[in-house]
């Protein structure tokens, strides 16, 4: 066991010095920064979701509108790098629902991020984005497959946070250069 600890140790150390000297010539980000990286403002902005929080979900069914309700537990996670979600629907709902998320501030690109994965869909939806602290919303552009179309969609969301006790993340879709809302969901914190 310590014999396989030195060699992590080892790599690390190799890992770390190749890194400060590639980082170097590039003008990169020094190693420490990319071996131990500190949230920045970007990642506290995300603090804002963090918490226990109760949703009604509302989207548009072939012309009419569906409701769903369910929680939400957010947290921040990795030393306040990233907030990981795990969203259920209530008990009893006509669909049953669960759905996980990855939100982080990406400082390579300085631009937000996320990983989504849920139970309606095998695939992985991905989106960047960026943030305006006078309005406390969140942009997001996304990509990923749509099941109930059977293709991949481009779409944008926001995430508004109206107070400390209410967010409202909002879908739309984005064809052809159109924009087409297509779901809202309010959530409101547990208490």
């Amino acid at each position: 066991m310590r014999i396989r600890l030195a060699v992590l140790a080892a790599a690390l150390a190799l890992v770390a010095g190749n890194l400060t000297a590639q980082d170097q010539k590039k003008g990169g980000p020094p190693a420490d920064q990319a071996m131990g990286a500190q949230a920045t403002e970007h990642h506290k902005a995300l603090n804002a979701l963090a918490g226990r929080w109760n949703y009604v979900l509302k989207f548009d069914m072939g012309g009419q509108t569906m409701e769903m309700k369910g929680t939400a537990q957010e947290e921040m996670i990795m030393g306040g790098l990233f907030l990981t979600t795990r969203v259920k629907s209530a008990p009893g709902e006509a669909m049953p629902f669960e759905g996980r998320g990855w939100y982080g501030y990406d400082t390579h690109k300085n631009k937000y991020i996320y990983v989504w994965i849920d139970s309606m869909a095998t695939g992985v939806m991905r989106g960047e984005g960026a943030y305006d602290a006078k309005t406390k919303t969140f942009t997001w552009h996304s990509e990923g497959f749509d099941p109930m179309e059977n293709r991949e969609v481009k779409g944008k969301e926001t995430i508004e946070v109206k107070s400390a006790d209410e967010i409202v993340h909002t879908f739309y879709r984005l064809d052809g250069g159109k924009e087409a809302k297509t779901m809202v969901i309010t959530s409101k914190r547990a208490k």
